[in-house]
């Protein structure tokens, strides 16, 4: 879920969608959602936000997927994408990895998701190792008080399962993380904007005093040019506090576009390319292609 890709071919980045600076333009996020009623051009921008067709959804107020962050709003879909990242640090090389999502929603409130990623990672001058990376079980809760005016709250937790592999830099096979996480998401035309705030530990680490919390956050702008395609601008990050990488903040970039090919819109296509923004980093450049499938 939300919250930023987790790199899973480095021992940086066992978790992202995954977050840092994220606390405040969350803050912001809210905010502004409280305060929607005074951005909100009334009645017209309320109906323009309603009748577009919102990944497969015309049933009231609901979010298109970003690229890297999630939608707030629950949602029954299939979704695969594909990372390529040249990662850089201890372990640079080549990191390919297919994810695939899947999501059902109990109500337009309340939804269960599954994300299942695999990895190849082919490391500068040794062998290539290929393994699953951790998966993620979350539930994700909106909350649709403030709808009329374009506004939605919510949150949720989620599961890092050890499905991973330690020894290969990829995931982990001893640690669960439990990631609770709040977000916010406001409509104003054909603007959309989502922040997420995730905050990450391990339930079962022995490490003690090693042991790694991250504070991670999302924040992404999408842009409905019209009801087939829509414009992204992301930016995410994650914050370490304890462990060997205490004090690290790592900050991404991500443009990118969404286009629906067909006239029901329940399928769609994604492509950004994401770059960090700060000196920590887990890769020079990471490319994102998606595929959704709504129901």
């Amino acid at each position: 879920m939300p919250p930023c890709f987790r790199n899973a071919g480095t021992a940086e980045a066992r978790r992202a969608k995954s977050r840092t600076t994220r606390v405040a333009l969350c803050a912001m996020s809210a905010v502004a959602a409280f305060y929607s009623p005074m951005c909100v051009t009334g009645a017209r921008a309320d109906e323009y936000s309603l009748s577009l067709h919102h990944d497969g959804d015309e049933h009231g107020l609901h979010f298109s997927h970003p690229l890297i962050a999630e939608s707030p709003t629950p949602d029954t879909k299939i979704r695969l994408d594909y990372f390529y990242a040249n990662t850089s640090g201890e372990m640079s090389g080549n990191l390919h990895t297919a994810r695939l999502e899947g999501e059902y929603a109990f109500s337009r409130s309340l939804s269960v998701e599954i994300d299942a990623p695999f990895s190849v990672f082919r490391p500068d001058g040794g062998p290539t190792f290929a393994n699953t990376d951790n998966v993620d079980i979350a539930l994700k809760y909106a909350n649709f008080t403030f709808e009329k005016h374009g506004v939605v709250l919510g949150g949720g937790l989620e599961f890092g399962l050890p499905t991973g592999d330690d020894a290969r830099g990829i995931g982990s096979n001893n640690v669960l993380e439990i990631s609770p996480f709040l977000d916010a998401g406001l409509k104003v035309d054909r603007f959309e904007f989502v922040a997420f705030a995730t905050f990450s530990a391990p339930l079962n680490d022995r490490g003690g005093e090693n042991t790694d919390l991250e504070l991670g956050w999302n924040f992404s702008t999408l842009y409905h040019f019209n009801e087939r395609i829509e414009g992204i601008l992301e930016l995410d990050g994650v914050e370490v506090f304890g462990g060997e990488r205490d004090g690290t903040t790592i900050v991404n970039l991500t443009p990118g576009v969404k286009v629906a090919p067909f006239k029901s819109h329940k399928f769609k296509v994604g492509l950004g390319v994401s770059v960090p923004l700060t000196s920590d980093q887990e890769f020079h450049t990471m490319t994102v292609l998606s595929l959704f499938r709504h129901f």
